[in-house]
């Protein structure tokens, strides 16, 4: 008798693994109800800790999140240690509606150091999670950060000591007008507040400082403080806004130019990997003293593309172009000019704490009337190339190294200049 006990417990081994086999099977294979209608004919297999795993996953999949979280719940009783079935419980508990559940459970797979796509899930989640969240109550973020560096050109000088003028022949440059390099000392602030009072509506406003301080030629020391305040509708795939923008530009402790702006902007999700945005914006620029011939009004209008690809890498590409035109206040047809540019980045994710982007800018300057002095009218072109490396050192702390080179070519001598820059910054976000 003992022995027939024992063959039939064997026996029943491949009985029971083959459903298990079957239900992953179709599971890998997308054959989610399928997968459902499995599991529901071997309700003895409920326990089983690899067919509760993908058992629940499709529950989930086909619209019954109850009943596929029960299946993943029982599943980590038996393995405490997984990060990917906490992942799944998250997504669950979203699908519920059981957002403090959904967080939980996010939260707890980032601080496992998980893999990139892994890490990258989770975070998609919470930030989904902020965002609905904020779609129905008043919330708020701000940041500090600290840094330093090196530039090479703090003035945009030109690096020419002397210069040709068709009117007075070879013109010495005077030196505050001539390429000087220094270090600085970098510091920014910034908040923001939403306030929702729809489901789909809500104003925002925020408010931001950021400081460069020379250790040597401080009369190029500079501040620039800027506020915005509007109203935004988020819909199923689309979120636009509407806001107004006041900036100051501070040089060496003075107030230099100032800017009011109306701007139109809007994002919308082509697919779940392609963004598409697009900006109108109108600015009334001042300056003061004798830079007031150069006041004006500027209009302009950007469109740009996000694309994310997959890749262990998360690789995130950005395409955009833009143009606009600057009418001067003054009658100086000089001082007017047609913007005509372009931009692109390619963003990695190299580990879940490491990351980095390539970034390049390119800008056409045309301007409408002759310049007096040199007899030519101004035609510059604007080229800028970018590296960071970012590293996440807690959630809400980051450190980062950008390193820039940054060309100005014009037919006009005295406005060509190139500058390099070299920075390590240190911020901390709060959410």
């Amino acid at each position: 008798m003992r022995n027939l006990v024992l063959v039939l417990s064997l026996s029943s081994i491949p009985a029971l693994a083959a459903p298990v086999d079957e239900i992953r099977t179709l599971f890998e294979s997308g054959r989610m109800r399928d997968a459902v209608a499995l599991g529901q004919r071997h309700p003895q297999l409920l326990g089983n800790p690899d067919f509760d795993y993908y058992y629940g996953m499709a529950l989930i999949d086909t619209g019954q999140p109850a009943k596929g979280v029960l299946a993943l719940e029982r599943h980590l009783l038996h393995r405490p240690e997984g990060m990917a079935v906490r992942a799944e419980l998250g997504r669950g508990y979203f699908a519920m509606g059981d957002w403090p559940r959904a967080k939980q459970m996010f939260s707890e797979v980032l601080s496992r150091n998980p893999p990139a796509p892994l890490r990258a899930r989770a975070e998609e989640y919470l930030e989904s999670i902020r965002q609905r969240e904020s779609a129905w109550r008043t919330s708020g973020s701000g940041h500090v950060e600290l840094g330093g560096g090196h530039d090479g050109n703090a003035n945009s000088g030109i690096s020419s000591q002397i210069i040709n003028v068709p009117l007075f022949g070879a013109v010495t440059i005077d030196p505050s007008g001539r390429a000087q390099k220094d270090r600085f000392v970098h510091t920014s602030a910034g908040a923001q507040l939403n306030v929702p009072f729809t489901a789909a509506w809500s104003a925002f406003a925020g408010l931001g400082m950021d400081n460069r301080h020379y250790r040597d030629v401080d009369a190029f020391d500079q501040r620039n403080t800027h506020v915005a305040a509007g109203v935004s509708r988020q819909g199923q795939e689309s979120q636009w806004r509407l806001s107004a923008n006041a900036g100051r530009l501070d040089v060496n402790a003075e107030k230099y130019r100032t800017l009011a702006a109306l701007t139109l902007d809007g994002t919308h999700r082509l697919t779940e990997k392609r963004t598409l945005s697009a900006y109108l914006q109108g600015a009334d620029i001042r300056y003061v003293g004798d830079n007031r011939v150069q006041d004006s009004r500027l209009a302009s209008l950007g469109v740009q593309v996000r694309q994310a690809f997959d890749g262990d890498w998360q690789p995130l590409g950005v395409l955009g172009v833009n143009g606009g035109r600057e009418t001067n206040r003054n009658d100086r047809a000089d001082l007017d000019r047609t913007l005509f540019g372009g931009n692109a980045t390619l963003a990695l994710n190299l580990s879940p704490k490491w990351g980095t982007a390539f970034s390049a800018q390119f800008q056409r300057s045309r301007y409408g009337g002759q310049d007096a002095l040199f007899a030519a009218t101004r035609n510059d072109r604007y080229r800028a190339l970018e590296w960071t490396l970012g590293r996440a050192i807690t959630p809400n702390l980051s450190a980062r190294i950008e390193v820039s080179r940054t060309v100005n070519s014009s037919n006009i001598e005295l406005y060509s200049y190139s500058r390099n820059q070299f920075a390590l910054k240190l911020r901390l976000d709060q959410r």
